[in-house]
């Protein structure tokens, strides 16, 4: 049988406990947000630095795409509050 992915069924459990309810994912994602938009900002205000700071920037918001739910009035309640700094 072809493995799925390179994470362990026990890697793969850990991410489910992680992100274990509503709330919690709520607020991983909005840190993550925050994160890109930090990043994002490094790029802007150092363009020198672009180089360095882009792949992480690129990798993050990879990452925000998986993990992107299909309800679309809580994602824009996400941005929302992300955009705003609020952290709950």
């Amino acid at each position: 049988m072809k493995k799925e992915t390179y994470l362990s069924d026990e890697k793969i459990e850990s991410l489910k406990m992680f992100f274990k309810d509503k709330d919690c994912y709520l607020e991983i994602m909005k840190n993550l947000y925050k994160t890109r938009n930090g990043l994002y900002s490094i790029i802007e205000k150092r363009p020198d630095l672009k180089e360095k700071v882009y792949p992480q920037f690129h990798t993050l918001n990879n990452l925000i795409g998986t993990l992107l739910i299909d309800d679309n009035v809580e994602m824009l309640e996400l941005l929302r509050c992300s955009s705003k700094g609020y952290t709950s």
